[in-house]
């Protein structure tokens, strides 16, 4: 008997970017989709909207948000209630999105930086991503660069993540032995011997 993941009957919620500038209804039709649920069950609504208006019994919400031309289209914050559609993790989440939506989907990679993000495309790409926040509150949210090319996204930049690069445990199997094979401290006591001058035994001075 196999153990099942914990993950997979857990809430799944989180910030999604949209490439595309998507309506209501789209974001309705997607997310019920992806997550397996009719329509009505799932209440969007703008984030500026008022809060007695909305569904908060609904197993899927989501909030969206328009951002400033130029850039992504909207900032969706979803939560899906548990045990809803075998969810097992916001990837999951963007990837079934994305599809059903029909445009690249961004969600964060990790904590830091803050500008790691993964794209996933309505075709099943996923890549790295990179997106800085804008300096100023009407400023567009643009993707800086992808590891891949992103049809929905020309205009960024492919090339290797050096912060990707950062996050990768890079295994060092000489250094590794010489620190198994040389007990603490002795290494740092050696070498300062090394470098001690040495005391004439008659005299007492150091030469």
């Amino acid at each position: 008997m196999t153990e099942e993941d914990p993950r997979r009957d857990a809430p799944v919620g989180g910030d999604l970017f949209t490439v595309g500038l998507l309506e209501p209804d789209v974001l309705v039709a997607a997310l019920a989709g992806a997550v397996g649920v009719a329509p009505a069950e799932v209440d969007v609504a703008d984030a500026d909207a008022d809060p007695e208006a909305r569904n908060w019994d609904a197993p899927v919400l989501c909030a969206y948000t328009r951002l400033p031309a130029g850039g992504l289209g909207l900032l969706l914050d979803v939560y899906v209630a548990e045990g809803m559609g075998g969810i097992l993790d916001e990837a999951e989440l963007a990837r079934r999105f994305a599809a059903r939506a029909g445009t690249t989907v961004l969600y964060p990679a990790e904590a830091f930086p803050p500008s790691a993000y993964w794209a996933v495309t309505a075709g099943g790409l996923v890549t790295r991503a990179r997106l800085y926040e804008p300096e100023e509150h009407e400023d567009p949210y643009v993707v800086d660069a992808v590891e891949a090319p992103v049809p929905d996204l020309p205009e960024a930049r492919v090339t290797v993540l050096p912060e990707v690069l950062r996050e990768e445990r890079i295994e060092l199997p000489v250094t590794d032995a010489f620190t198994a094979a040389v007990p603490d401290g002795s290494a740092g006591s050696e070498a300062d011997a090394a470098t001690d001058p040495e005391t004439d035994a008659e005299t007492g001075e150091q030469t």
